[in-house]
């Protein structure tokens, strides 16, 4: 008994990958499941699962499917164990409540196979929820975790649909927006140790590059622009008749001068979609960029043409972490001004304030910690004490 416990402790250090399947026929057994003939261990399991499954187990017992099926009682037959022993075995490795069903779990085997990434691993999985969806797929887990060592090395360009592809087997699995990006690029972020990039510009520090027409910029105001000797003028003529304007990184990569008429002093930049939209309806003077949350490759470009004569940008966003996050980003360009999310407002209207969630708290915290000087530190304490002001929720 004691050997096979053993065994079993030594095959799991050197293969943590047979963590997840051996702690459910574990879990099974708790609850007073007998072990079966045949075990089904589920769909998609990554290659280095397979492997580890079949160096343990024996090729010929793992039936790949779909679903990938495990001959358990071929297997403790030809290797003459015992089955009662063997139950017992895994119940004392992984313990009555099994590690498969622990919040901790998943981390815990991460962090077992990808030292390099533990710390990244600890700040990303710290969230009970993130756990939970996905426990139920580690090996998409593992996958995640191989894809952010190879583009944390990366010295060659890729793009997300083809990582999708690399990874997942599906060029769709990487989109921006999905759980899969955003866990993908917070774990970038965290190992970069850069919490004031965006997902998307922690991607671009790995040579990860967005197709020419897929990003974009939104704008509205008079605005022209020069590429070579032609200028054209549909930005501004749009805005005459009240509508913002599109343009696409190949747009942009084109323009040689971006021309503002009436020279104005500072433009406007706002974080999300309908305040913008009020905006628009509201015709301001200046022009207005929607950044889209934390501003992509196209808004930086645009913001990186800006004409010597725009001293400032005032910023009209959410007054949270991310918030003033996007603000910092955007300071880069033009020293911000927070605009209707600055303190005096955020003070007048307490009664609209809201806490931070755990998350963006603790981050917050960390932040402040690491960077004192953080160019908005002022208004996060007071996001930390107070709480934070929504854009959709300021009013005069």
């Amino acid at each position: 008994m004691g050997q096979l416990v053993n065994k079993l402790s030594q095959t799991l250090e050197s293969s943590p990958a047979l963590r997840p399947y051996l702690s459910r026929l574990a879990d099974d057994l708790a609850k007073g499941k007998p072990l079966p003939a045949v075990k089904t261990l589920g769909n998609g399991l990554h290659a280095d699962d397979l492997h580890a499954l079949r160096s343990f187990f024996g090729a010929k017992r793992i039936l790949s499917g779909p679903p990938v099926r495990l001959k358990l009682a071929e297997f403790l037959t030809a290797s003459g164990l015992n089955t009662e022993a063997f139950a017992q075995a895994l119940v004392e490795v992984f313990g009555v409540v099994t590690e498969a069903k622990s919040p901790s779990s998943l981390k815990s085997r991460l962090m077992l196979e990808f030292p390099d990434l533990a710390e990244a691993l600890a700040a990303v999985f710290g969230s009970p929820a993130i756990v939970r969806t996905w426990e139920t797929q580690p090996s998409q887990a593992v996958a995640l975790c191989r894809a952010a060592q190879v583009l944390l090395a990366a010295t060659d360009q890729s793009r997300l649909s083809n990582l999708g592809v690399r990874f997942f087997n599906d060029s769709k699995q990487l989109r921006r927006g999905t759980e899969a990006y955003n866990l993908l690029g917070d774990l970038l972020r965290a190992q970069l140790e850069a919490p004031e990039l965006s997902r998307e510009q922690a991607f671009e520090r790995c040579q990860v590059v967005a197709n020419g027409t897929a990003v974009k910029a939104t704008v509205f105001g008079r605005i022209r622009y020069r590429c070579g000797r032609h200028t054209f003028e549909w930005i501004r003529d749009l805005s005459v008749q009240g509508q913002a304007a599109v343009l696409t990184m190949q747009n942009l990569e084109s323009i040689d001068e971006l021309i503002l008429d009436g020279k104005p002093e500072f433009i406007i930049t706002c974080e999300n979609e309908t305040p913008f939209c009020e905006l628009v309806d509201s015709d301001p003077a200046v022009p207005v960029f929607y950044t889209g949350g934390y501003p992509n490759a196209a808004v930086r470009r645009l913001l990186s043409l800006l004409p010597g004569h725009v001293r400032t940008i005032r910023h009209w966003g959410d007054t949270d972490l991310d918030g003033l996050l996007i603000a910092n980003i955007l300071d880069a360009f033009r020293p911000v001004d927070l605009w209707r999310g600055d303190l005096g407002s955020a003070e007048r209207l307490k009664t609209s304030l809201l806490p931070l969630a755990s998350d963006k708290r603790h981050r917050a915290e960390t932040l402040l910690r690491h960077r004192p000087d953080f160019r908005f530190a002022e208004e996060l304490r007071f996001a930390l004490r107070f709480g934070w002001l929504e854009q959709e929720a300021w009013r005069e």
